[in-house]
């Protein structure tokens, strides 16, 4: 389990939360500062909106609509490879980049919102595993739509995603003694000494902007005409 209480900060450029687990010295849990918009293989974000138009000419109007987002709490290939190097050159105890370990916190709750716009609001439960993936949708109404296409073509300036979470944390209790060792009678004692986690719960909240650039959110824009 994480250590809440030794948590750092490194950049990859992007920002990220690392924290030691309380036993082992070469396994870590690693968030990033700020939630990202999920990437499909060739790097587009998962992100579209569908407006609904009736009419023709100066009549055309919007009549409603649709938005999904799918975001996560995770990194890409090079950014956790780049985190391993560091972490190891740190002095974790793992001689090699590939002895230290980089987990996701284990999840056991969580809340997971987007204002993209006023009066636009996304609300859905991630996954609870892993990058904690959550896909956020919503049907639009006129006015909504309207709203929201005014602030997609403007890049989202005002957008921001939010996950309120909570995660299994754990407390490092060390200790010792000594007992009496080997065959009875032999006369020599045994020192020992340990380190256990005691778990507890954790609260954590991480928000940022989507981070989408214009052509981004122009490619994931899509008009049906209704009849």
């Amino acid at each position: 389990m994480l250590d809440p209480s030794r948590k750092k900060t490194v950049s990859l450029p992007r920002r990220v939360h690392v924290y030691p687990d309380c036993t082992s010295a070469a396994r870590f849990y690693a968030v990033p500062a700020e939630p990202r918009v999920v990437r499909d293989a060739d790097g587009w974000p998962r992100a579209s909106l569908t407006l609904f138009e009736r009419g023709e000419g100066a009549a055309r109007k919007i009549a409603g609509g649709g938005v999904m987002l799918t975001v996560s709490l995770g990194f890409t290939r090079a950014e956790r490879s780049s985190l391993r190097g560091r972490l190891a050159d740190e002095g974790t105890g793992a001689p090699e980049a590939e002895d230290v370990v980089v987990v996701s916190p284990d999840w056991t709750e969580g809340e997971v919102t987007a204002e993209l716009t006023a009066g636009v609001r996304l609300r859905g439960r991630p996954s609870m595993v892993g990058e904690n993936e959550c896909v956020l949708a919503s049907d639009l109404s006129p006015d909504g739509a309207r709203a929201l296409r005014r602030a997609w073509l403007a890049g989202l300036p005002d957008a921001r995603i939010c996950y309120r979470v909570r995660a299994l944390a754990g407390k490092r209790r060390t200790g010792g003694g000594e007992r009496e060792g080997g065959r009875r009678g032999a006369g020599h004692r045994v020192r020992f000494a340990y380190a256990a986690g005691e778990a507890c719960p954790w609260n954590l909240q991480l928000a940022g902007p989507p981070a989408l650039s214009e052509e981004e959110l122009r490619a994931g824009l899509t008009v049906v005409r209704l009849e």
